[in-house]
């Protein structure tokens, strides 16, 4: 059964249920750190988003059932990008009960891929740290991303995976 989603720009009203979900991954911290951030963006909106950032939710039924989000990439991540225009999958995250081939993750990636485009970025890095390794790598590498390289400490927090997909049809040239 395809399940159909609709996907629009967060808003003030998802914060509880975005919280909601992203409490199922994430430290109480790093939850505080994406609400926060996300509320500072909601609430500016008048302004150019801090690092180009811009978040959407999925709804099902009328309920939010995940959330992502792209941005300007953390400095750290630029080693591994090729053009001079990439965009960093900054959060992705489906609800407990909307997980497993639903499709909800694929319809957020494919959406914020198409308005990283839109914003004229030619390629998308992500960065997922080794306790998602059993979730969210597989999907990384099912969508059609390519594996550049590894982060870890003392340069970087975590051990995490890194990953780069060109939005382009033509070969990356430092464009």
């Amino acid at each position: 059964m395809k399940y159909k989603f609709e996907i629009s720009p967060i808003n003030q009203k998802d914060l509880d249920t975005v919280n909601t979900i992203l409490s199922d991954w994430l430290s109480k911290e790093e939850v505080d750190h994406y609400v926060k951030s996300i509320e500072n963006i909601i609430s500016k909106s008048t302004s150019k988003p801090k690092f180009d950032s811009h978040y959407y939710v999925a709804t099902f039924e009328g309920k939010v059932v995940g959330v992502a989000g792209f941005r300007k990439p953390n400095p750290k991540l630029l080693e591994f990008t090729t053009t001079k225009t990439p965009a960093e999958l900054c959060i992705l995250y489906v609800d407990k009960e909307h997980r497993g081939g639903k499709g909800v993750g694929t319809a957020l990636l494919n959406h914020i891929i198409k308005q990283a485009k839109k914003r004229k970025y030619k390629e998308f890095i992500v960065r997922s740290a080794e306790k998602l390794s059993d979730t969210g790598w597989g999907f990384y590498d099912n969508m059609d991303f390519d594996r550049v390289g590894r982060l870890s400490p003392p340069e970087y927090e975590k051990v995490s995976q890194v990953w780069v997909k060109f939005l382009s049809t033509t070969s990356p040239n430092r464009s």
